[in-house]
């Protein structure tokens, strides 16, 4: 899956994590716009969970999203 995450200071290289399971890779930041290619184990569970995204600059923004498998 694909995932746009709009915003501002996507420079450089931004970093995602979320819960175990996940698997998620920057593909392209242009600033505005952070494109992330996220993969889900099978078997992992559904629920709310949070990536968690860390610019160069050390500061950090979580983003909530469901997972349903």
């Amino acid at each position: 899956m694909t995932l746009f995450i709009n915003g501002r200071s996507f420079y450089g290289r931004s970093a995602v994590a979320s819960h175990a399971g996940t698997v998620s890779k920057v593909v392209r930041d242009n600033g505005r716009l952070l494109t992330v290619r996220t993969s889900v184990r099978a078997g992992s569970r559904n629920g709310v969970f949070a990536f968690r995204v860390v610019l160069t600059d050390g500061e950090w923004c979580r983003v909530r999203y469901s997972q349903i498998a």
